[in-house]
């Protein structure tokens, strides 16, 4: 939606895939309370664990787009700032860790009971938009972005009685390309 020549409010889809990241636990328990680990009794982890979430994305994002005039067919621009409302579509996690008997080693178990269904990020985009024959264009683009919210439930107990209480959040560059006519 363009306000004037070089001024746009933008939005459209976007799909984030490969978000996520490891977490060690150095105090095992019972960490992802909501989901059915087969492999463990109870759900609990054992001490020395690492929980690496795979999560995945439908993004909603929102922006403030600034242009440059078109020279030799290209218009660069910055984006800031944007605002995407992520809507997880997928939740998986790989645990590995403990000793001897304690050893545990799942993958791809569904762990989206333990993580929030929304999410929101803030970012900057710069790139460019190529225009082509006619009324169709490219566009190219790298940004980055942070999410707002912590991404875990956080309602699960260490073995020692105390909360798990651990913070995660996404630092991410990001990749766009796109096309519009």
């Amino acid at each position: 939606f363009y306000l004037g020549k070089n001024y746009a409010i933008t939005t459209g889809f976007a799909l984030a895939v490969n978000q996520g990241g490891t977490l060690r636990h150095d105090r095992g328990g019972k960490l992802l309370p909501n989901s059915d680990i087969e492999s463990v009794e109870n759900g609990e982890l054992p001490d020395g664990v690492e929980i690496k979430y795979n999560l995945q994305y439908m993004e909603i994002p929102v922006g403030f787009k600034l242009f440059t005039d078109v020279n030799n067919g290209k218009q660069w621009f910055v984006e800031f700032p944007v605002l995407n409302l992520g809507i997880n579509v997928r939740a998986t996690g790989d645990i590995e860790g403990g000793s001897g008997a304690n050893q545990v080693n799942e993958e791809d178990l569904n762990i989206r009971k333990d993580v929030f269904t929304f999410n929101m990020s803030f970012g900057v985009n710069l790139g460019v938009v190529i225009n082509s024959q006619g009324s169709f264009h490219y566009v190219v683009g790298v940004g980055y972005q942070r999410s707002l919210f912590d991404v875990t439930k956080n309602d699960g107990v260490k073995n020692n009685g105390s909360e798990e209480d651990s913070k995660s959040v996404f630092n991410a560059f990001v990749f766009r390309a796109g096309m519009f006519f």
